[in-house]
């Protein structure tokens, strides 16, 4: 964890604001430091995140310019990998399910926890998003080594089709030259016949299957 963590904090009410500050100052001494940016609504938090990443955003979804879950989706569109934690009033508490649903990381209802669940939610919220992030990352780079793997192996079976017909084609080119119009016998070094052609066997009237393995010497 960071010794100094940067929140941005979306809430129009000052003094719910001194509030949260006061309640992680009386935890100071088993937390980070804490550094904490405010905006009042969502245009000016919109700008501040233009310029800003913090590590964690506590996000009011009541605003002077915006409410309810577009609250959420137009601050998660602006930043996509900071961990959000929704504030919630006691009547937007199903909106506040379906941020979570959306991708926030949390929920604190106005009026319902003290320092130690805010503390603990926050650094909760920093901890898991890194974790997801690093989870994130480790996919996207199996995927690209399974991509370049399964590129690989297609350009060696390109290959592997190419070599194939080459020696299909050369196969049938043998066979063209050796059943031509001209007797031919096939022996191994030590006088054994491998293979004759059509016309050996014409000419001598024998059958392949009557030399074949034979010794030339036994056979002539």
């Amino acid at each position: 964890m960071k010794k100094t963590i940067h929140m941005l904090m979306v809430e129009d009410d000052p003094v719910f604001r001194e509030m949260v500050k006061r309640m992680w100052q009386r935890n100071s001494n088993t937390v980070p430091h804490l550094h904490l940016d405010w905006q009042e609504n969502m245009a000016a938090s919109r700008a501040y995140l233009e310029n800003h990443h913090p590590d964690v955003i506590l996000l009011d979804l009541g605003l002077p310019d915006s409410w309810g879950i577009d609250t959420f989706k137009n601050i998660h569109q602006e930043a996509t990998k900071t961990p959000i934690i929704v504030l919630s009033g006691l009547d937007d508490r199903e909106i506040a399910l379906q941020a979570v649903r959306l991708g926030a990381q949390d929920y604190l209802v106005k009026g319902e926890f003290d320092a130690n669940l805010l503390s603990r939610s926050i650094l909760y919220a920093i901890e898991r998003h890194e974790l997801r992030n690093s989870l994130k990352e480790a996919h996207d780079e199996l995927e690209i080594r399974v991509a370049e793997r399964t590129a690989d192996l297609s350009a060696l079976n390109e290959k592997l089709i190419v070599a194939e017909q080459a020696s299909r084609m050369a196969y049938s080119e043998l066979e063209q030259v050796f059943n031509a119009a001209v007797s031919l016998c096939v022996i191994d070094k030590n006088l054994h016949i491998l293979r004759i052609n059509q016309e050996f066997c014409r000419l001598f009237a024998l059958e392949a299957d009557e030399v074949i393995g034979k010794k030339c010497c036994d056979v002539w």
